[in-house]
């Protein structure tokens, strides 16, 4: 066992050395925020001379360890912590290396435990596009687009902010009821403070970080900041009821003791990612007390965001996993498939190339979230937003349900020890 490792709980050898890993490879970012004890911070900087290869070797035996944990539903616990164990040791494993065929689909399933699907065909969503339109009186997209553009302008933060409390307020009111401990959730949520503003030149359009302690930071450029409906959609994803809100929840059952300092590190790769990226595309949908006609043009735009996503896996697959596509080719599918504007062609190429193992978690998980979604209806709720890897998701209806069946007696019997 590496030095300083001897008397820490499972979780805590866990994060101690995820932040190892990042300090010893330096150049390939592990670890996206950690917010939790400075202790293990200081234990991690100890581990910095150490050799990858040792850290990997500690956390294939602390996978064994994890047999000591519980896993009664409906938190699974040992099967969580596994699961993000597994994915941190086969991420470094195939850390520096650029993936294609067989080893690439190989590393997907590993570090973010899902399966590599076939190419998406694209008729079946564009006929859907064209329904969703015309629901609410448009022939095309570009008249949508068209449409939107007569009244655009950057929207200011002041106006932001207001949307932020509009969904915040709507998640308190439609997602909440349906969740465990969701009562004591409440607090937390009307308490939670997000700093907006502009991201700088060099990062990302749009992102987010949840610092932890209810505090986070989301930055918007101005293509995001298009209008109400390009806020309010970047919103939803990245903040209520996405991302802010599954890491709001999973910090409450932290500090009610059901899950360890698992629970304070996000990790940039793990079996959790496809959960996470599907809630933020899939649960704005049962935000049921949002103004109807908001929602309608909501929808629209999701979907046909959803849509360039396949488009984009279209892609990421016949580049890197079949190899019969080169940049070229991608640039020219994005264009006539995607009808995807020339000026983030380039942005999209390297994305998916700089993230390989990544970008299969936004089409494959939000298509399983919501199959999940449509299968349980808002009862799914209970279960969606527990931490837990994609697969018990995937699973077949019957295992399932068995799974939900189990899950709900244990939420009654939860209820009743801590009232």
């Amino acid at each position: 066992m590496l030095k300083g490792l001897e008397k820490l709980s499972v979780s805590q050898k866990f994060v101690v050395l995820a932040l190892a890993a990042e300090k010893i490879l330096k150049d390939q970012p592990v670890v996206f925020y950690y917010f939790g004890p400075r202790s293990l911070k200081k234990r991690a900087a100890d581990l910095e001379g150490e050799k990858i290869a040792s850290v990997i070797d500690e956390l294939r035996n602390l996978e064994e360890e994890t047999c000591l944990l519980d896993d009664s539903s409906p938190l699974f616990r040992r099967s969580y912590l596994r699961s993000q164990i597994k994915s941190l040791w086969a991420f470094l494993r195939y850390s520096g290396l650029k993936l294609t065929g067989e080893t690439l689909t190989s590393a997907v399933n590993e570090v973010i435990g899902v399966s590599v699907v076939k190419p998406y065909d694209l008729n079946e969503a564009k006929n859907k596009l064209r329904k969703l339109l015309s629901g609410i009186g448009y022939s095309s997209y570009e008249q949508f687009k068209k449409e939107r553009a007569k009244g655009s302008g950057v929207v200011k933060d002041s106006e932001i902010r207001k949307d932020i409390k509009l969904l915040k307020d709507c998640c308190e009111n439609d997602i909440v009821p349906n969740i465990l401990f969701g009562d004591r959730l409440v607090k937390k949520l009307r308490s939670s403070k997000v700093d907006i503003s502009k991201p700088k030149k060099g990062y990302p359009s749009c992102y987010y970080i949840y610092r932890g302690h209810g505090l986070a930071d989301m930055r918007l450029s101005g293509q995001h900041r298009y209008d109400k409906i390009s806020v309010v959609q970047s919103l939803m994803h990245e903040l209520y009821p996405g991302h802010h809100f599954f890491y709001l929840y999973r910090e409450l059952l932290f500090e009610m003791g059901f899950l360890g300092e698992e629970a304070t590190i996000d990790l940039l790769y793990s079996a959790e990612t496809p959960l996470n990226e599907g809630i933020a595309e899939a649960a704005y949908a049962y935000l049921e007390s949002l103004d109807a006609e908001l929602l309608k043009y909501i929808k629209v735009a999701m979907f046909r965001e959803q849509f360039c996503k396949k488009v984009l896996y279209n892609v990421w697959y016949r580049m890197y996993v079949d190899g019969d596509f080169d940049r070229a080719n991608g640039c020219d599918y994005l264009m006539s498939e995607g009808f995807i504007e020339n000026e983030k062609i380039k942005g999209l190429m390297e994305m998916i190339d700089n993230w390989r193992v990544y970008y299969p978690a936004y089409t494959i998980g939000r298509e399983i979230v919501s199959n999940y979604l449509d299968d349980t209806g808002k009862k799914g709720l209970y279960h969606l937003y527990l931490p837990k890897p994609l697969s018990i998701l995937a699973e077949k209806n019957n295992e399932r349900r068995g799974y939900e069946e189990k899950s709900c007696a244990s939420i009654l019997c939860s209820d009743r020890l801590v009232e």
